[in-house]
């Protein structure tokens, strides 16, 4: 099996050859990559084949990088019989505004007759040279339209077998095919849109028992970056992926690892917690303390003198420590909120209480900052960091539905 088939990831239409650039400029390329293995199927196709046939991988992206982001997001499929080829199904952000949706097979040939779009707007298949070829199904958002996936919002991805098909002799591809129907549902909205349906040859066989996935920067030509640090930060998480067998039984990860890699391995990180979710960090600070202050009447999150979190006045030069111990925050190496002066981390607790623990390695004391909303993500709960109540002082601090109100916006300012 090829290294993930990550040099395949190069954006819509495979970029192919790139302009000469000066020779200090930067390829970021991939900079995270996950790994997700699955048990050996015992249940065949009708065809024989022993393999999957489908898979769902959700993913969450907290910090976008922007208009000029050149980033995907992406999990990856291989076949049983060729192993070298597959696909993957993701996101992008794109230069300018455009975000994009996006699902492609390698190693085929575009067939109008048979590889179908989905109908969101813009929708279309087509082929696609450079790095390898194939088909690729996909629709984009560009500037005011709504956008194809948004900031903060869990998506999840489907691929599922969607029947066979003929193509006729003396045409590429001839003879036995399998349809394969890739799917992303918007979780917060329930919403489902098909991206496109493309074929591949029967004798590449059905999905393999991995699902790779990865982050990569794909900006290349004149545009490359004069080093890694000029990569724009980003943030997401990958949620463990589960695969269908052809009895339609579900199969989860036996074994799942993460990994930085690449030009720009310096600026990434990727932690894989015991539940298999995985976060992958790019070019994101570490370590500065804050305070944060509410929006709505600019209290700042303190512990009021216990264990449960609460508004207070936010502290200031010349507070007292025990003033400022309570307020003092840096989010650490692990994503967690640490509460500098006090050795312990924010913790969410149940569904929606946020308290104070020892800092441990569980997802309850991960969070996420997402810039478009200001607010805080924890990732263990899958809700935000919440100012209750009128957000006056003494008002509780705790969890709700991420919901981009400003009891849910959060600037960090110093004492």
């Amino acid at each position: 099996m090829k290294n993930y088939l990550l040099h395949l990831a190069y954006g819509l239409a495979g970029i192919g050859a790139c302009v000469v650039s000066p020779a200090y400029a930067v390829i970021a390329g991939g900079m995270t990559a996950n790994h997700y293995y699955y048990p050996a199927s015992t249940t065949a196709n009708a065809d024989g084949l022993y393999g999957y046939n489908g898979l769902d991988a959700s993913i969450r992206v907290t910090h976008e990088p922007g208009k000029n982001g050149n980033t995907f997001y992406a999990s990856q499929f291989f076949w049983t019989i060729n192993v070298n080829q597959g696909g993957y199904a993701g996101i992008q952000q794109n230069s300018s505004t455009t975000k994009t949706v996006l699902f492609s097979i390698f190693g085929q040939t575009y067939d109008s007759s048979v590889d179908k779009p989905g109908s969101a707007s813009g929708a279309v298949c087509q082929s696609f040279g450079g790095e390898g070829t194939g088909t690729q199904c996909l629709f984009s958002t560009k500037g005011t339209e709504a956008p194809a996936w948004k900031e903060g919002v869990k998506y999840t991805f489907h691929l599922k077998y969607a029947g066979k098909t003929t193509i006729p002799a003396g045409q590429a591809d001839a003879g036995e095919n399998y349809l394969w129907k890739a799917l992303i549902t918007n979780t917060s909205t329930g919403t489902t849109t098909v991206i496109g349906t493309i074929h591949s040859p029967a004798s590449n066989g059905i999905l393999q028992a991995v699902v790779p996935q990865f982050v990569e920067n794909f900006t290349q030509g004149s545009q490359q970056y004069a080093s890694c640090s000029q990569v724009p930060p980003t943030t997401a998480v990958f949620y463990a992926p589960i695969m269908y067998d052809p009895a339609k039984n579900v199969v989860q990860t036996n074994n799942a690892s993460t990994q930085v890699y690449g030009d720009c391995a310096s600026v990434a990180r990727s932690m894989m917690n015991p539940d298999n979710t995985a976060i992958a960090t790019i070019n994101q600070s570490f370590g500065a303390s804050f305070l944060a202050r509410n929006r709505v009447q600019h209290y700042c999150a303190d512990t009021l003198g216990g264990q449960y979190m609460g508004l207070n006045t936010c502290a200031r030069s010349g507070s007292s420590p025990w003033a400022l111990a309570n307020q003092l925050l840096a989010n650490d190496v692990n994503n967690r909120l640490n509460l500098v002066d006090q050795s312990v981390c924010l913790q969410a607790n149940g569904r929606n209480a946020v308290l104070t623990a020892y800092c441990a390695a569980d997802s309850s004391q991960e969070w996420l900052y997402m810039p478009g909303s200001e607010a805080w993500f924890n990732v263990g709960s899958g809700r935000c960091l919440n100012a209750a109540g009128d957000a006056g002082q003494n008002s509780a601090v705790n969890l709700a539905n991420c919901n981009s109100s400003n009891y849910q916006q959060w600037d960090s300012r110093q004492p």
